[in-house]
């Protein structure tokens, strides 16, 4: 979910994703067009040459050639526009992490193509849902799987990652987002250990039960809720994951524990027990992306262990060794470009059950060998690489979509629009700007409608259209229209923009909040009252509104660039300056992991990385400040913890009641969102499939040179 659940939306540069600029180097591509023969029959070739050629058609004779890769053996991704947040599986979350993830690390169960209820076993051969009600979830482990570097795979580095997930869960605390009332309690109090006692007090988050795993095994009392024992607790199990040894009979003791939330009895057999029943939603847990990508423990021991409330840096900016089809082989500063091989000797390749089953599309041996992700520091460099072959994968902002695709005609101009601009399905995610409702004016509801009221939503979205057609949209609420019947279900008009009642709404939060802003010049609102310059909004005995900093994503392209402007003339009409400011996802992680310096206002992307829409999308309505910066009403958190994978008539009860909530107290104000995945293909690329949860697997993509 990327913090934010979400804060990794990333196909379009209006989302909050982090971008830092930088530039591959040394990969030289161009278009390809290869000459076939001239005769009064066409015929093709099937070599692809890296040079171009004039036309050698006559009135009397055809040409055909073949429109390929300048390298077969390489392709170029550019389609996210954002710089990875991190390299590491239990930290990385932002939307654009997800193909590195699904490349180099590997789940028990993953989603399966587009779908949001199919999976794959790829880590676990088999699993049973039903157990306890379905309280409990078992896989057995596939055999005959070992990580890139030779290591042997087995249940104890599912259970090793997934403590460790928990464990570090520093800065943003990852695991929060799904892992909360499932495996363990942040936001309630309870006898069961890791309820927010350990938390709030010891900043300790372990799955439920380990602590009293750890007192059954050692006689220790690392299970009482008291700092003390909460400082004991987080020692041992420190020490464990720094020294894992499975072989060690203490370590394995602890992990056989059965009364906790995640068991290890033996090698082959991993088990999952829930606070409730979650029936097949369990599974969605094991296939996204919010930690339990599997690692070796072994190499994160050799790499800086794993610390209690600590980000491993040589990880977050290296990687670490997983299962998956493909190694990263290098790093550039600020985490692009990232150069991915194929894992050699994959295990994959050696499995009859992958290689013999044509479903197994997740586990397949990749089919090219070099990928390289890179983000491009401008439009220009964007649209110059995808129109020059060498970007396979990429994005523009829709602002940009007429220069893109006439670029590529030019080079290129057998190619229709549509034959290059390819829709993956609905768009879970949507944008919309985050306000740290902690301190003044954001935490006052009052000026969050106002600030909805403010903006002209019309102007702000010029810039999606595109001959025409309207590529982006604004949702309501924090659902999408991806959610079909769950989304606005009370049909609430959406956002529009109204002086007159941003005039009201500005002037009660200046009341209750004690301070003011000063109307620079006149003008009409939207009643037809005249404001004249130097008029005074809110309470003008209390202190003058600063300017807030609006948090952007870098680098600035053409369509934020305008919709910035934008924002800021809007709001400048009552006084309020909005600054926009640019910062990469590390800073933005820094800044958000503390209360002191969470953003006032940041244009946020948001979505699930699975298929239950409630916890995955108001999950965030659970966490305290400053760890969410949105909105801390236990009527809301309660409201939320009993949706949480809700089953039959509840969910449309949830979707009504938490619609009314959020849009009740202007906890979402909208941003333009796209509500398709729209990618730029090269015609020669085959085998891309988007999941809308988890992303797209590089292993199965491949080259089919198209004639022109």
């Amino acid at each position: 979910m990327n913090v934010k659940q979400r804060e990794a939306i990333s196909t379009a540069a209006t989302v909050a994703i982090i971008v830092v600029i930088i530039v591959i180097a040394g990969v030289a591509a161009y278009f390809v067009l290869v000459p076939g023969s001239t005769s009064s029959t066409t015929t093709t070739t099937s070599s692809v040459q890296t040079t171009t050629t004039s036309s050698v058609a006559t009135t009397t004779t055809t040409t055909s050639s073949l429109y390929g890769p300048t390298n077969s053996s390489l392709l170029v991704d550019e389609s996210q526009g954002a710089a990875y947040d991190s390299l590491d599986p239990q930290y990385a979350f932002y939307l654009q992490d997800t193909a590195m993830l699904n490349a180099v690390y590997q789940n028990l169960i993953e989603l399966n193509g587009s779908s949001g209820n199919v999976f794959q076993p790829v880590l676990a051969d088999s699993y049973n849902v039903n157990l306890n009600g379905g309280a409990t979830n078992s896989f057995n482990i596939r055999p005959n799987v070992w990580f890139s570097n030779g290591d042997n795979f087995s249940s104890y580095d599912v259970w090793f990652t997934i403590v460790r997930n928990l464990y570090m869960n520093a800065p943003s605390f990852i695991a929060g987002f799904n892992w909360n009332q499932i495996i363990y309690n942040l936001t309630a109090g309870g006898s069961e250990y890791s309820d927010s006692y350990c938390w709030n007090n010891a900043g300790l988050g372990l799955p439920a039960g380990l602590a009293d795993a750890i007192a059954s095994v050692t006689g220790k009392a690392a299970n009482l809720e008291t700092v003390a024992s909460c400082n004991l607790a987080s020692s041992i199990v420190g020490q464990m994951l720094s020294n894992f040894n499975p072989s060690n009979s203490t370590q394995a003791a602890i992990m056989a524990y059965a009364n906790q939330a995640v068991v290890a009895p033996n090698s082959t057999t991993f088990v999952a027990n829930y606070f409730k029943p979650l029936g097949t939603f369990g599974l969605e847990l094991w296939s996204g992306f919010d930690g339990q990508n599997v690692v070796d423990p072994a190499f994160v021991d050799a790499h800086g262990g794993v610390v209690n409330n600590t980000l491993n840096s040589y990880i977050n900016l290296n990687g670490a060794i997983g299962t998956g089809p493909y190694m990263i082989k290098s790093v550039g500063a600020g985490l692009a470009p990232v150069t991915f091989v194929a894992t050699p000797h994959y295990w994959g390749a050696y499995s009859a059950a992958i290689t013999g089953n044509a479903s197994m599309t997740d586990a397949a041996p990749a089919k090219i060998n070099t990928i390289i992700y890179n983000v491009a520091p401008s439009d220009t460099a964007l649209i110059q690489d995808f129109a020059t072959n060498k970007a396979q994968l990429s994005t523009e902002s829709i602002q940009e979509y007429g220069q893109m695709y006439n670029a590529f005609h030019a080079n290129q101009p057998s190619f229709a629009f549509n034959q290059i601009h390819k829709s993956e399905g609905a768009f879970p995610f949507g944008s919309w700007f985050l306000m740290n409702t902690v301190t003044t004016p954001t935490n006052i509801t009052a000026f969050r409608l106002g600030w909805e009221s403010a903006i002209n939503y019309t102007e702000l979205n010029l810039p999606n259209y595109y001959n025409g057609q309207a590529y982006g949209t604004y949702f309501i609420g924090a659902l999408t229209p991806a959610f079909g019947s769950y989304y606005n279900p009370a049909n609430y008009s959406p956002a529009s923009y109204n002086t007159t009642a941003a005039f009201n709404y500005f002037q009660a939060a200046g009341m209750q909040g004690n301070f003011y802003t000063v109307v620079p010049a006149a003008f009409t609102l939207s009643n037809g009252t005249s404001i004249a310059a130097g008029t005074v909004i809110g309470n003008p005995n209390g202190q003058q509104l600063a300017p807030l900093k609006l948090y952007y994503t870098v680098p600035l392209l053409t369509e934020l660039k305008g919709q910035l402007q934008g924002i800021e003339a809007n709001l400048g009409l009552f006084g309020i300056g909005a600054v926009p400011y640019g910062i990469t996802s590390a800073e933005s992680n820094i800044l958000t992991s503390n209360a002191q310096t969470f953003p006032q206002v940041e244009i946020l992307g948001w979505g699930p990385d699975y298929a239950d829409p409630f916890l995955a999308m108001y999950e965030p309505l659970l966490l305290p400040s400053p760890y969410n910066g949105w909105f801390t009403n236990s009527t809301v958190e309660a409201e939320v913890a009993a949706c949480d994978f809700a089953v039959g008539a509840q969910v449309n009860a949830c979707a009504l009641t938490l619609e009314q909530m959020t849009i009740q107290n202007g906890l979402f104000p909208p941003f333009p969102n796209i509500p398709t995945y729209y990618f730029f293909i090269q015609p020669y690329v085959q085998g891309f499939v988007n999941n809308p949860y988890v992303g797209y697997w590089y292993n199965q993509i491949y080259y089919q040179p198209v004639q022109t």
